[in-house]
């Protein structure tokens, strides 16, 4: 039996249509999947795994550093996964963690101390906002930016170890933090709006010279009625954002 050219060149056609989209909806829904190890749902990606949900009735005290039968190493944490959760005290975050998602450790109220793994370039915002007993917050020497408000409402926090890699301290990044009464800050740091706003630094009196408080050789904030022949002082590296706002 004879097959017209142009009626097999149009089936042919047709077939390799069919394949591609299915191919393609294929490749788009495997990107979506989700798998569960123990207490913890995650995609992959980015050659890793990306928690993406947790179950707190495991009740589990550490952070995993891989999940899976193939030991994906873990690279994010996403939005919101631990928030409110009570089961952490003492959390190291593995050196596999490269992102932590907006909202991801917030309002957990029994963490104390918080240790970062080598490898967070990412915090995103709000990630530990409102943790009210933590105390203390290690920071890995590659680190080079705390997020907007990511620390925002921790009222016990008295030390915060930054290291010399920071560029950048969000607005608002420990506002509310009352307990926190120093901090040194790297001269290279830049320093948002109101970054430390309501902190025990900012809430002293004894801290403020001349209506204008520094931290380090960072001028952080100036009152509206400082001199209008008021000099900044010598030594100082960057101004925060907002800083001067109101002052004439």
């Amino acid at each position: 039996m004879k097959i017209n050219k142009n009626v097999f060149l149009k089936l042919a056609l047709l077939l390799c249509f069919f394949i591609s989209i299915f191919s393609s909806s294929v490749h788009a829904s495997t990107a979506d999947w989700t798998y569960i190890d123990g207490p913890f749902t995650y995609k992959r990606g980015n050659g890793g795994a990306i928690i993406v949900d947790f179950d707190s009735s495991w009740g589990t005290d550490i952070l995993p550093s891989h999940l899976g039968k193939n030991d994906y190493p873990v690279i994010e944490i996403g939005a919101h996964v631990f928030e409110n959760y009570t089961g952490f005290k003492t959390l190291i975050i593995p050196d596999t963690v490269k992102i932590i998602g907006y909202g991801a450790l917030s309002r957990c109220e029994q963490i104390e101390t918080v240790y970062m793994g080598d490898s967070i370039t990412e915090r995103g915002m709000y990630a530990f906002e409102k943790c009210k007993s933590l105390k203390t917050v290690v920071l890995n020497n590659s680190v080079e930016e705390i997020g907007y408000s990511a620390f925002a409402g921790c009222v016990s926090l008295t030390s915060v170890s930054i290291p010399s890699s920071l560029k950048r301290i969000e607005s608002y990044s420990f506002s509310g933090c009352t307990s926190l009464t120093n901090i040194s800050i790297p001269d290279e740091t830049t320093v948002g709006a109101n970054a430390f706003y309501n902190t025990g630094i900012y809430n002293d009196i004894n801290n403020w010279e001349n209506d204008v408080l520094y931290i380090s050789n960072h001028l952080i904030k100036a009152k509206t009625s400082i001199s209008e022949n008021y000099c900044i002082r010598e030594g100082t590296k960057t101004i925060a954002n907002y800083a001067l706002e109101g002052c004439s």
